[in-house]
């Protein structure tokens, strides 16, 4: 319904541009404009048409996630009352309303369980607000009704009369991002805008955009005069209170942009705590927004390092609250936020590895060899595992001490890189990859973003030079799980250096148990049917226990001697690469559902392999598996047979693995 209304409005605007412009042209020639009376009843009909399809629009918006702790909201689908969708006058008199009695309602705290005596009382406004969210007409009359000051004191007062006042003040934010995009025509809302924004009122001289009969308009038609040349400047401390606002809406990224920057990230602002971290996760929802305002910081400080710098200082965490989890929240929330802004600006949630706009790359290039040098504060990391997570791309050329490129310094622009099915937005030098990982390696937790976007790197590049072999050798494999072996050995000592109280087997412990987990074993059975993500990442490049590397020789007195859940880790790595391997062309001399193999089989009634779950559930079957390995090669000579690829390709991925682990984190200073 987006689209069609979209497409109304366009044609509306063309209409009405061409026909004023035909008019004056048969008015010059003395000719009759009659003819253009068809045209005007269109328009006529598209004014009286639009505001409905719109609020028609809100309305079913209104039924998508409904958060199921507001008092008497059902979710799922809401049916629809053609008959009563109100006028736009109507809409706004009912969000007017709700803003007297919102003002109306005062917020009580006794101090103890149970104090909060109007708690419900909130709850039933803060859930018909959430109905109408997505209503511009509503919205917009909701906060100019309240005003400026009665809209920044929204926050504290149902901070103050709500048990659970976090998730009312994303309601209040999400209808304000409504009302900022599509309400400036509604009487009294942009003049609100204004004053929240400078922090004074409109001056006299200045009104408003005249409401148009088409309803509610994007910011394009509206202008935002509070932004513009020439108006008071703001308070240079920033007004603290406009982060709960802004915190979770959508809004135009360039207004989200310089408001953020006019009152949270100039030099004397003193915005602070959770408000500095509402601004924040503002940029963070929004990827454009996040670039230009950190842009416009970095024009203030006088570069991108010193804004950084800056930046990273005012988001400090100061107190540790062991036994206040929600006192820890609030202190570690905006350094949380701090992560989250840059990892939008990178392009880190709306973008894929591999394919980053230029802005965005540009960016995330600077991130990666600047915020090393910073103190970096817990909460930013795993956001920082966000950005190389998406760009494991160039991680894991920068990481590679096989290509003649490790010996060239950092550079923004496309690289000519050795790794089949890569293609680099730019080059980090190893110094600065490994320095860039060290700073979110000191976790599991922080580190899992990076792992998650390492295994899909994975399944993507090794498919492509699967694809590109065809069966007739490994070398484009090879190359690929070289390139791997260096990323996981780098990653192992940035980890080993970070965690110093973990020596390398404790290390490897936790990889081998996360990846077991992740794949459903142990306590919780064998359930998932292939690995991804992280779980591929862990399972490939977590070096295997000794008495694993024994599943590779089919001698049943071992196989029966090993744990079920290590048996099916180990089996679960070995068939991803077959499989990968049979899916781009290689051929399996002996096919797996010969009959040497079928008791138990290992195939499927396709004949076609089991999924490693399957297989594992039996040591026969796991015998049967690895005998069909050799079958196929395993133990020869040839590398265009399954068996002896597979063999080829963990030994080009555990060779650059082991040799960077021996020599130690030294081969990236």
């Amino acid at each position: 319904m987006s689209d069609f209304i979209g497409s109304l409005t366009r044609g509306y605007d063309v209409i009405g541009q061409e026909m004023d412009a035909i008019r004056r042209i048969l008015t010059s020639a003395n000719l009759s404009a009659a003819g253009l009376n068809p045209f005007g009843e269109v328009l006529s009909w598209l004014e009286t048409e639009l505001p409905k399809l719109r609020r028609r629009q809100a309305t079913i918006l209104s039924s998508e996630q409904l958060p199921g702790w507001l008092p008497g909201m059902a979710a799922g689908l809401v049916p629809l009352n053609e008959g009563a969708v109100l006028t736009a006058s109507e809409t706004q008199r009912e969000g007017g309303a709700l803003a007297e009695r919102f003002a109306a309602l005062f917020p009580s705290d006794y101090g103890v369980p149970g104090g909060k005596t109007n708690d419900d009382a909130f709850a039933r406004l803060v859930a018909e607000l959430n109905t109408h969210r997505n209503d511009a007409d509503f919205v917009a009359a909701f906060f100019a009704a309240l005003g400026a000051k009665g809209t920044l004191g929204l926050a504290e007062k149902l901070r103050t009369g709500m048990n659970d006042p976090e998730k009312a003040l994303d309601v209040v934010s999400r209808a304000f991002g409504t009302a900022v995009r599509e309400g400036a025509d509604v009487p009294g809302f942009a003049a609100v805008r204004y004053e929240l924004v400078t922090g004074k009122a409109p001056p006299s001289y200045w009104s408003p955009l005249v409401k148009t009969a088409a309803g509610p308009q994007p910011p394009g038609h509206a202008g935002f005069e509070e932004l513009r040349a020439g108006q008071p400047a703001v308070p240079a401390e920033g007004e603290r209170r406009l982060g709960d606002l802004l915190r979770a809406g959508e809004f135009p990224a360039d207004w989200l942009a310089a408001v953020v920057s006019m009152h949270a990230l100039g030099k004397k602002s003193t915005v602070n705590g959770t408000d500095l971290a509402g601004f924040l996760n503002a940029l963070g929802n929004n990827a454009r927004a996040a670039r230009t305002a950190i842009s416009a910081a970095a024009k203030e400080y006088g570069s991108l390092p010193k804004a950084l710098s800056a930046l990273n200082k005012r988001v400090e965490v100061w107190g540790t609250y062991a036994r206040q989890p929600d006192m820890q929240e609030k202190e570690d929330s905006r350094a949380d936020a701090f992560g989250r802004m840059l990892a939008a600006a990178s392009g880190a949630y709306d973008e894929k590895d591999g394919a980053h706009s230029a802005e965005a790359a540009q960016l995330a290039f600077q991130f990666m060899r600047e915020l090393p040098k910073l103190d970096i504060q817990a909460p930013t990391r795993v956001h920082l595992a966000e950005i190389a997570g998406s760009y494991a791309t160039e991680i894991t050329e920068g990481a590679n001490l096989g290509d003649a490129n490790r010996t060239l310094p950092s550079a923004f622009g496309p690289v000519q890189t050795i790794i089949p099915g890569l293609k680099p937005a730019f080059r980090l030098s190893p110094k600065e990859t490994y320095a860039f990982v060290k700073t979110f390696a000191d976790s599991p937790e922080h580190i899992a973003p990076f792992e998650e976007g390492m295994g899909n790197l994975t399944d993507r590049i090794v498919n492509a030079a699967a694809k590109k072999d065809h069966g007739a050798g490994v070398d484009n494999l090879e190359r690929a799980m070289r390139s791997l072996g260096y990323v996981a050995g780098m990653q192992f000592m940035a980890e080993r250096e970070r965690q110093e109280k973990l020596d390398a087997e404790d290390q490897q412990r936790i990889k081998r148990t996360m990846f077991m987990y992740g794949l459903g074993l142990g306590v919780i059975g064998l359930f998932i049917p292939g690995m991804k993500g992280q779980v591929l990442w862990l399972g490939i490049s977590t070096a295997t226990p000794p008495e694993v590397e024994s599943l590779l020789t089919p001698d049943k007195t071992r196989v029966e001697a090993l744990e079920e859940k290590d048996r099916a880790a180990a089996l679960a790595r070995e068939t991803w690469l077959v499989n990968t391997l049979m899916s781009n062309g290689f051929k399996a001399r002996v096919p797996p559902n010969d009959a040497r193999f079928a008791n138990p089989p290992i195939t499927g009634s396709d004949g076609r392999l089991l999924p490693f779950y399957e297989i594992a559930k039996s040591r026969e079957a796991v015998i049967n598996f690895n005998e069909w390995l050799v079958a196929n090669g395993s133990g020869g000579t040839d590398e265009t047979q399954i068996g002896e690829a597979q063999t080829a390709l963990k030994i080009a991925f555990d060779g650059p693995r082991r040799a960077v682990e021996d020599a130690g984190s030294l081969v990236y200073k």
